[in-house]
């Protein structure tokens, strides 16, 4: 179990990517703690349009390997095609990072999908409030997430359908165990392999779930006052008139 498994880089979209090693262990249990949050079917079917070269793709290939369940893969994002295929009623579980899934509400007009598709998980980077409040007028079984490369993918997620505001990622997975260490989050567990303190800053409240409050490497120091650009966004995005910031 302990054995190196795959080499994958980090996204880059907060910094220069580089190399993480997953062994087995953690790709087997992000496997099981994904599945103990969203369910297991046996006749699950999973959408892939995430590039299998990140780890968001490539823990959908390993997921459904160990389940014994189905991918439908797609070469890469295209907005109709991945409506088409949810409406097919092939489809019951799916993960896209926010942009996607509004990309695909806009192409619907916001027509609410078939009951097959039971989760839709939805991480890679912050869900707006906006956004959230959508998927809570169609009843999207939107399930928040919370992850990184170097976790093998979800270190927390809300349950599908449960609408949280914006910056709840739920509760840790049952193979993470995560920490406050200088208001910035601390993974440890099985899908960690070693204990790491992360960039992203957060808290957990009295109910055991973990609220993401920026990261540490993106507030700004104006004058002596520490900023954190996600307030600053927050505040913008909630304006009717303001798509994205």
């Amino acid at each position: 179990l302990n054995a190196p498994a795959a080499i994958l880089m980090t996204s880059g979209s907060t910094g220069t990517p580089k190399p993480v090693l997953l062994s087995y262990s953690q790709l087997l249990f992000s496997a099981m703690g994904s599945a103990l949050r969203l369910g297991h079917h046996p006749d699950d079917s999973w959408l892939c349009c995430l590039p299998l070269n990140h780890v968001g793709g490539l823990s959908i290939i390993t997921r459904c390997s160990w389940y014994g369940t189905t991918i439908m893969l797609q070469s890469g994002f295209d907005a109709r095609a991945v409506s088409d295929a949810l409406d097919s009623g092939k489809v019951s579980l799916v993960s896209l990072v926010p942009t996607m899934l509004e990309r695909i509400l806009e192409h619907r007009s916001n027509a609410p999908f078939p009951a097959t598709v039971r989760a839709i998980l939805l991480g890679g980077a912050a869900t707006g409030q906006p956004l959230l409040d959508r998927c809570k007028r169609l009843q999207l079984p939107v399930a928040v997430t919370w992850g990184m490369t170097e976790t093998a993918s979800q270190i927390a997620t809300t349950e599908p359908g449960v609408y949280e505001t914006q910056g709840c990622v739920g509760a840790p997975l049952q193979f993470a165990e995560v920490s406050v260490y200088n208001n910035a989050l601390r993974v440890s567990g099985p899908i960690a392999g070693q204990p790491f303190i992360t960039q992203d800053l957060g808290r957990i409240d009295e109910a055991g779930r973990i609220w993401i409050e920026g990261r540490r490497d993106d507030v700004i120091n104006s004058g002596g006052e520490l900023i954190d650009p996600s307030e600053v966004e927050a505040v913008l995005t909630a304006h009717p008139k303001v798509v994205d910031a």
